[in-house]
């Protein structure tokens, strides 16, 4: 599985190498994983014991630059290796799209409405004002 926005960054390799492990120690086992392959795998034909004590398999990402792996799972139920993207403090992400004013803009930021909405309680608040000294006047003027 990838968390990575859907290779936002487009960083993403093209594959990954999953090794397995016996009893903590390297096997010679060793699966390419792709988008082909839809990022999945299997070790097959795996013995269960050795002498006479069950063997406790696990898996180890081969790792990725900029990516962090966590392994959940078993190896009765099955192995979820999560990439998750972890992108230098000091670089940007890669915009897809977009002028180029916006590309170009590090100081850009969301378009909430909150700029326009500060003006309409400025407006609004002069209007009431306005009515206030417009009513005042002509009740002094009827006084």
């Amino acid at each position: 599985m990838w968390d990575d926005f859907d290779d936002h960054d487009g960083v993403r390799p093209d594959r990954i190498r999953v090794q397995l492990f016996s009893d903590g120690k390297r096997t010679n086992k060793e699966l390419i994983l792709t988008k082909a392959t839809n990022w999945q795998g299997e070790f097959t034909y795996l013995p269960l014991n050795r002498q006479g004590k069950e063997i406790h398999y696990t898996i180890k990402e081969v790792s990725i630059k900029g990516y962090k792996a966590t392994i959940t799972g078993n190896q009765y139920q099955g192995y979820v290796l999560t990439n998750t993207h972890m992108p230098p403090a000091h670089s940007s992400p890669k915009k897809r799209g977009g002028s180029t004013s916006e590309t170009n803009n590090k100081s850009s930021y969301p378009r909430t409405g909150a700029k326009e909405s500060r003006s309409l309680l400025i407006l609004g608040l002069v209007l009431v004002l306005s009515a206030g000294i417009f009513r005042y006047q002509i009740r002094a003027k009827k006084s």
